[in-house]
């Protein structure tokens, strides 16, 4: 073969491949259309690996993958379309959902008390705690060694540690046992049930069927609603009452045996007794209402009043009452903004008292029985805030009030019973 001939068919082989590079290169323009294009029909998975080698290979390798693109068959693109669908539901049901935490922030909480340890710590503190298998909740010395998640911890910012309430009825209440609370008004009891119940609120999500998550009410007003048809007590799985033994005194027990027998039975819910006082009636009620509870009792349960407020008490004639409470309040009131309580043991008296006071030129207004709830209520605002910073109460008052930084309370006629004067 002549050196012509060989340059001749050189050059036919060079033209040759140029055209076939040609030719690849436009098929592999169009098969990235086409990718382009079945982007919403096919897997990214299945997309990728074909597109890499595609444009990355050598021409034959490019020309193979595109025919295995062009040849995917009606059926894989209408699969892979469906997956694609599926997956992007997946991922929009998810994107806005605030994960729960799977175990609870304890960072900050100390190591778990000995057996020992929590021994000592109830002598210091003067608790005892009975029923069956109490000896699995040892007190938590620490907010964040309770279990409760972040958001609910914000609850306890400004409280350097938990009350020993707290303390020792939180393990209980978080274990889901029934619980009975003997501690002084004052002792941190609330928050002891709230946040157990918010917690328990936030692990089931919203009530089946609508309706509120707590329901906080006197038994009076509620059993009315229950009989009007207006309160449906059916689903009540967490169930708390608090200061049981003033209720019994008030003569609610009727009232409150009603509307526990239409929440969730005995056994399938969760109740919490709390009460300053340890009467026989309480315990009664105890013994019907809670099953196999933990009782936790802080300061033994004889009735006592409050070691932390100086008492004294002063025996005065029926007739020179009046002229000792002037001077008490020239004392410890003059004409200062500190607040002072004064109690009557009779609405008319109450009423006499703060009528007779403010002719002497104090601020003052009374609550009791005679009062309207919106009276009583704006009466209690303006001595919260020391508008009107001497109040004369009845033992309507004696009882649920939270109002820091009351100098002096006034007996001005002492109560029927031990536990009236407690509770003053």
């Amino acid at each position: 073969m002549g050196k012509d001939e060989l340059s001749m068919k050189e050059e036919e082989k060079e033209a040759r491949e140029r055209k076939l590079r040609k030719k690849a290169k436009k098929e592999s323009k169009r098969a990235a259309e086409l990718l382009k294009i079945s982007e919403a029909e096919t897997a990214e998975t299945e997309v990728k690996e074909p597109a890499d080698k595609l444009l990355n290979g050598t021409t034959n390798e490019k020309q193979d993958e595109q025919s295995s693109i062009l040849r995917l068959s009606k059926e894989e693109r209408k699969r892979a379309k469906k997956e694609k669908k599926k997956q992007e539901k997946i991922a929009a049901a998810t994107s806005h959902a605030t994960p729960l935490p799977s175990t609870p922030c304890t960072a900050d909480a100390p190591h778990p008390l000995s057996k020992s340890e929590a021994q000592a710590w109830w002598e210091e503190n003067e608790i005892l705690v009975s029923g069956p298998g109490c000896d699995a909740f040892l007190p938590t010395l620490s907010f964040a060694g309770v279990g409760f998640p972040p958001d609910l911890l914000k609850c306890t910012e400004g409280f350097a540690r938990p009350t020993p309430i707290q303390a020792q009825c939180w393990p209980v209440l978080m274990g889901g046992r029934d619980i009975i609370g003997i501690a002084e008004t004052g002792s941190g009891k609330t928050l002891t049930f709230v946040l157990p119940g918010l917690e328990r609120i936030r692990k089931a999500g919203a009530p089946d069927g609508g309706g509120v998550d707590i329901l906080v009410a006197t038994p009076g007003r509620l059993a009315d609603l229950m009989e009007e048809g207006e309160c449906d007590l059916s689903r009540v799985s967490y169930l708390v009452l608090d200061e049981a033994d003033r209720m019994l005194d008030q003569g609610f027990e009727q009232a409150i045996r009603g509307i526990v027998s239409h929440c969730v039975p005995r056994g399938r819910r969760q109740t919490a007794l709390f009460s300053a006082t340890w009467p026989v009636a309480i315990q009664a009620l105890a013994g019907e209402f809670l099953e196999n509870p933990v009782k936790v009792t802080i300061g033994g349960e004889d009735l006592s009043s409050n070691k932390r407020v100086q008492q004294v008490v002063e025996v005065v004639g029926e007739f020179e009452r009046e002229g000792r409470l002037r001077g008490l309040l020239t004392q410890y009131h003059g004409r200062r903004d500190n607040r002072v309580l004064v109690f009557a043991l009779y609405k008319k008296e109450a009423s006499r008292l703060e009528l007779n006071l403010q002719r002497q030129g104090y601020k003052c207004l009374g609550i009791h029985g005679d009062k309207s709830q919106s009276d009583r209520i704006a009466a209690i605002e303006k001595f919260k805030t020391k508008e009107v910073p001497l109040l004369v109460a009845t033992d309507v008052a004696a009882r649920g009030l939270d109002i820091p930084d009351v100098e002096v309370v006034i007996n001005y006629s002492f109560p029927l019973t031990i536990e009236d004067y407690v509770h003053r």
